[in-house]
């Protein structure tokens, strides 16, 4: 008698529904950023069969769920998007030139 593969987790599995919770936090960007991540890595497989590709995926996966589900990380990109929300429509600084700068007033 043959043996069924395995397939998927039921869509309710209690590590689905965590991954899924995390995955509602991101923001529009993110989340495209998260499905590009996964279609890299799909495709890096389809094309090289590689199964290491796969477990790279599994792990970083695993990885953004459980720095999600960290509150000081979740605090800190909290954090972050107040940041960079504030900064919103305000002019850009060359951290180059004001580095050169700095280093000129230190130097004189």
């Amino acid at each position: 008698m043959m043996s069924r593969m395995p397939g998927p987790l039921d869509a309710h599995d209690p590590d689905v529904e965590r991954a899924m919770k995390a995955t509602a936090q991101l923001s529009p960007t993110e989340r495209d950023e998260f499905i590009r991540t996964v279609y890299r890595y799909v495709y890096a497989y389809r094309r090289t069969k590689n199964p290491n590709t796969l477990i790279e995926l599994v792990n970083s996966a695993i990885g953004s769920v459980a720095l999600r589900e960290n509150p000081e990380y979740a605090r800190a990109l909290e954090a972050l998007h107040a940041a960079k929300e504030a900064l919103e429509g305000q002019p850009t600084v060359d951290v180059r030139e004001l580095l050169a700068a700095e280093h000129e007033r230190r130097a004189g």
